[in-house]
């Protein structure tokens, strides 16, 4: 799976949980103050990915994810494994 696959399906990922449009998604864009999330918002998605690359990503990991770029990053870690 490329970087881009990657960031696509995380992006859908996000834009399903928030219903927010695609353009609003960018790897700088804050979970929170931009795209309108919480923590548990942020959680389902963590979950989502999980699910959704067959991936295991632990509770210390996910309390660093403030901005799009932090999720991609470690998805993108998690997949190359």
């Amino acid at each position: 799976m490329t970087k881009q696959e990657i960031r696509e399906k995380v992006n859908d990922l996000v834009i399903d949980k928030l219903g927010v449009k695609a353009e609003e998604v960018l790897e700088e864009s804050n979970l929170e103050t931009d795209l309108g999330a919480d923590s548990l918002d942020v959680m389902e998605i963590v979950i989502d990915a999980e699910k959704a690359f067959d991936v295991f990503i632990s509770e210390e990991e996910t309390e660093g994810i403030r901005t799009m770029g932090d999720i991609y990053q470690l998805v993108e870690e998690k997949v190359k494994k």
